[in-house]
């Protein structure tokens, strides 16, 4: 057989997303499902190319299928390593707070301590359930535990309690600032608020900062 009829992982993948682009297309294409439509039109065509390319190159199937494999598994890892990487936020046994709060660029306030190649870190809470860092928003990283120090570990089967993430941002002193919370208690009652909730707690927020930065203080 042809090395050129020889079914490749590149050919699947390239096929698979061309049929699933005109499937998307035909039967959900309203509002941003078209922009899937089209990102999905695009990486089946480059892949297509990518494994013709491959086969003038490489000439043999077994060369072209191993390439094409590592690439898919460079791919498949950096995926996981950009997503799967995890903060766990240790929390004060007595903290009477049902929210915790990480507010992101504040001037003077403690680096989080996290780069490209950090895996996880262990984040201590301060007794208040809010804390500032002059680490940038973007640059936390995705996925989130939360424990408390005698190490209860929340959202697990071992516990009773749950959590769950929101974020937000607001202005102080003709600056932005954003921050991320955790919500957090018991699994049958959690973790749901209204907005004039947010809004108070906002405004908490800001206190702490406008308060932090009169007194000129770390945590």
């Amino acid at each position: 057989m042809s090395n050129l009829k020889k079914i490749t992982p590149f050919l699947i993948i390239g096929i698979l997303s061309i049929v699933f682009a005109v499937y998307k297309w035909i039967y959900n294409s309203n509002g941003l499902d078209m922009i899937s439509v089209y990102l999905l039109l695009i990486v089946g065509i480059i892949v297509l190319l990518v494994d013709f390319g491959f086969r003038k190159w490489l000439k043999t199937f077994k060369k072209i299928a191993f390439i094409e494999l590592i690439i898919i598994g460079i791919l498949i890892s950096a995926n996981q390593y950009k997503y799967n990487r995890v903060k766990t936020l240790e929390i004060p046994i007595d903290l009477s707070n049902q929210y915790i709060t990480i507010i992101y660029g504040v001037d003077g306030q403690p680096d989080l301590g996290i780069t490209d190649f950090t895996l996880a870190k262990n984040i201590k809470i301060p007794d208040n359930g809010i804390l500032m860092t002059s680490t940038e928003y973007d640059i936390d990283l995705p996925k989130t535990k939360i424990k408390t120090t005698d190490d209860e570990y929340f959202k697990t089967k071992e516990s009773n309690m749950t959590f769950g993430q929101f974020g937000g941002k607001f202005n102080y002193n003709n600056k932005i600032y954003r921050f991320r919370s955790w919500q957090f208690g018991e699994k049958e009652n959690c973790c749901s608020h209204t907005g004039e909730e947010m809004q108070i707690y906002t405004a908490e927020l800001k206190k702490v900062l406008k308060n932090k930065a009169s007194r000129q203080q770390p945590f």
